[in-house]
């Protein structure tokens, strides 16, 4: 009896763990809540899910633009809904078409439920690109553009207090860059301290030395708590940190959406 038992429940097990793979950080089974399914492709490129069905791909450059060891890994046959570019340097913006895909190119965005804002950002020359705010069903994610000028500008605090300060408290999930064309890491450290009590993924590093030495640095600071994922994915829901920052270190890779 107890065999039969066995080979009944083992089927289910089976099914359930397919079903219901495991949960990273912060996720929950509750499928009530709106979530966002974020994928890495590397670089500043990424994929969001929406749970409506809709998806938007953002900075999808061509990969190693500048000959260093900065992938961006392949869609393969995924058709984005909405195509976005924060600028469009080679690393960002590969010049492939996407049709029938919405293009936001700096401008405000608004259907599906889905809101798009341009922040402006500085990378060498005052507002030279921008980042965006992705507003959906109560969740906000901030995908900061390269913003390395503004970061490493110190007398530059009114840009900083108009990119951070507004935003105290609100955001669920920050993109921030935190490699450049010199060794940022000490001032990308203190940028994501800006960002109090949310998700950071570090991202645009040109080599695994530069995450690397960020996570060492941030390690150190007793109000982050590094999550470090093995997958490139990480599904975003209205599930604050208990406390303190959290930083969602993800690994790059290529678009598969039946392993997701």
């Amino acid at each position: 009896m107890r065999r039969n038992a066995l080979f009944l429940i083992l089927p289910l097990l089976l099914i359930y763990r397919t079903a219901c793979p495991q949960l990273s950080a912060f996720e929950t089974a509750d499928s009530s809540k709106p979530f966002i399914k974020v994928h890495y492709l590397g670089h500043s490129s990424f994929i969001f899910s929406f749970d409506n069905g809709k998806t938007m791909l953002i900075d999808y450059g061509e990969s190693n633009a500048y000959g260093l060891d900065s992938p961006i890994y392949g869609i393969g046959s995924f058709k984005p809904d909405i195509v976005a570019y924060t600028h469009h340097d080679a690393d960002h913006d590969r010049g492939l078409a996407f049709n029938n895909a919405e293009l936001v190119d700096r401008r405000q965005y608004s259907k599906y439920g889905i809101e798009i804002t341009p922040v402006p950002v500085t990378e060498r020359v005052k507002n030279d690109n921008c980042g965006y705010l992705i507003r959906y069903k109560g969740l906000i994610i901030l995908h900061a553009g390269d913003c390395q000028g503004l970061m490493t500008n110190g007398a530059d605090t009114a840009s900083i207090r108009a990119l951070t300060g507004s935003l105290s408290g609100s955001l669920d999930m920050v993109m921030i860059p935190v490699g450049w064309v010199r060794n940022i890491v000490p001032e990308a450290a203190a940028f994501a301290g800006l960002f109090k009590g949310t998700r950071i993924i570090p991202m645009h590093y040109w080599s695994k030395e530069e995450k690397k030495d960020f996570l060492s640095l941030i390690e150190a600071k007793e109000e982050f708590k590094i999550i470090p994922i093995k997958n490139p994915f990480y599904i975003l829901r209205k599930d604050k940190p208990e406390k303190g920052t959290i930083i969602i270190s993800l690994e790059p890779g290529k678009y598969e959406k039946k392993k997701e």
